[in-house]
């Protein structure tokens, strides 16, 4: 208990420290709390001045909305309702949409709470152990800055929650109850990012290793139904960028590993959890057999082994990160609470191996409050964009800015908004044709009045076009070399 209470404190108050140093009611703090959050943000200032959220990625402004329909749709709705009735400028936009992240944070510890105290069947003070666990996962240092940022990650999380939790306090003594209602959580997890099935394919597996053929039936024609219908009612361009058209995908070996290994650390009492319940499940006799006969200890084995697999195939992609984790790090923690008997029965050497999982954590969260790993403050990302946005002011429009984030329409004040998305760069490399011949279209034409790009001095060319049109000016952009367009004769 001890162990535990220690490393829930040690990563709580880093988290608070994170909120505090990332919320403002002051001032409206310009920064991004996770990869690509400018994408997000702009179709979320899209949805709210009434344009079209999806877009095709190679048409001007060149930019991609690529998540699914209700992320975009819950976040526009929260963030316009909350800007219009407090009369906020558009600057307040990342503010105010993040808190919306912050709800479904509490979603998933409140959630995971439930069933984990459900899996463990844990009773009076052993209580806290899985309310450890459940902070752990909706707070902990694998989550980060991802509970306060605009991204679909964690409300998927959260119905992933909702659905696997109603699934194992339903079956089996109300079937199709159970059934339906995990479904609905699990469309609405789909819906916030269609890459989070783990849960269906967690209850797919777990069916059919049951040889629950109706139910699988049910499943599967319920689930089927309920996409292809999104699909139908969806416009085209919809439907083509949820399914990543032509996106480009690259796996490293490198990047695997990186992530795997920042998981195994940021999420250490749930590893060392899960190997010794399986410890603990080889050396007594007829353990396996009571996880045949239980349904709530086999559907929490199916679906770690699914979620982490599925976790780490993904992981290699190029630009993953630990979100793809955020499944598995409940599952895990889940499985490893139901396979242990209840906490008041624990064998002590797993109390000792257990304990020293969260002792680890405290360690590695210690080591982020010296400075040594990690951040705490965004706020000089703040600054630097501010910075930015300021030297920009008074240069000529339109203007393109190698810079994402100060592309966004509050930041740079013009209407050309060139907010690229994340694979934009990849794509031109790739020789992918974009209309009007993108950003390097432009410069070649001299359609741009001014060009604000990264490094000391002036590159040759940019986009692949000549920068000929253009010619260097004393620049108050530190880092950034400012071009004009020449003068037309």
């Amino acid at each position: 208990m001890v162990a535990v209470a220690l490393g829930v404190s040690f990563f709580v108050v880093l988290a608070l420290m994170r909120l505090i140093y990332a919320i403002s009611f002051t001032e409206p703090l310009q920064m991004q709390t996770s990869g690509a959050e400018f994408e997000s943000l702009f179709a979320v200032w899209k949805y709210i001045h009434g344009l079209a959220v999806y877009n095709d990625r190679y048409q001007p402004p060149y930019n991609a909305a690529m998540y699914n329909w209700l992320f975009y749709e819950s976040y526009g709705f929260f963030t316009k309702s909350v800007m219009t009735a407090l009369d906020l400028t558009d600057a307040w936009l990342p503010t105010t949409a993040r808190f919306l992240t912050l709800f479904a944070a509490a979603t998933v510890a409140a959630t995971a709470y439930k069933a984990f105290v459900k899996a463990n069947a844990a009773q009076g003070l052993s209580r806290v152990v899985p309310a450890g666990f459940a902070l752990l996962v909706a707070t902990g240092p694998l989550l980060g800055f991802w509970v306060f940022t605009v991204r679909p990650d964690i409300w998927a999380l959260a119905f992933e929650i909702l659905a696997a939790t109603w699934f194992i306090l339903n079956y089996p003594t109300r079937r199709w109850t159970a059934l339906l209602g995990a479904a609905f959580f699990a469309y609405l997890a789909w819906s916030f990012k269609q890459s989070s099935v783990f849960f269906l394919l967690s209850v797919g597996f777990f069916l059919l290793i049951r040889m629950a053929w109706r139910q699988l039936a049910f499943m599967i024609f319920i689930m089927a139904a309920a996409f292809a219908l999104t699909f139908i009612f969806g416009e085209p361009q919809y439907v083509r960028n949820i399914l990543f058209s032509g996106y480009p995908l690259e796996f490293t070996f490198d990047r695997g590993i990186t992530n795997i290994t920042s998981f195994t650390i940021k999420m250490v009492p749930a590893v060392v959890l899960m190997i010794t319940a399986l410890i603990y499940r080889f050396f007594r006799t007829g353990a396996w057999a009571e996880i045949w006969r239980d349904d709530t200890k086999l559907f929490c084995l199916v679906a770690a082994l699914v979620s982490g697999s599925l976790a780490v195939a993904i992981s290699f992609q190029v630009g993953g990160a630990e979100n793809y984790f955020f499944a598995f790090s409940f599952y895990l923690s889940l499985c490893g609470l139901a396979l242990l008997p209840g906490i008041a029965d624990w064998p002590r050497p797993a109390t000792f191996l257990i304990a020293t999982g969260w002792l680890v954590l405290a360690a590695a969260v210690a080591m982020v409050f010296t400075g040594r790993v990690g951040i705490t403050d965004l706020r000089p990302h703040h600054v630097s964009n501010t910075s930015i946005k300021n030297c920009i002011e008074p240069l000529q429009r339109p203007l393109y800015v190698e810079h994402p984030y100060v592309s966004l329409p509050w930041m740079s004040d013009d209407t050309t908004y060139f907010v690229l998305s994340y694979v934009y760069e990849k794509e031109r490399r790739a020789g992918h044709t974009f209309v009007n011949g993108g950003i390097g279209g432009y410069i070649e034409r001299g359609d741009l009045e001014t060009l604000v790009l990264l490094g000391n001095s002036a590159p040759s060319s940019y986009d692949g076009a000549p920068l000929d049109k253009y010619e260097e000016r004393p620049s108050a952009c530190p880092g950034y070399v400012v071009m004009s367009r020449r003068n037309k004769k």
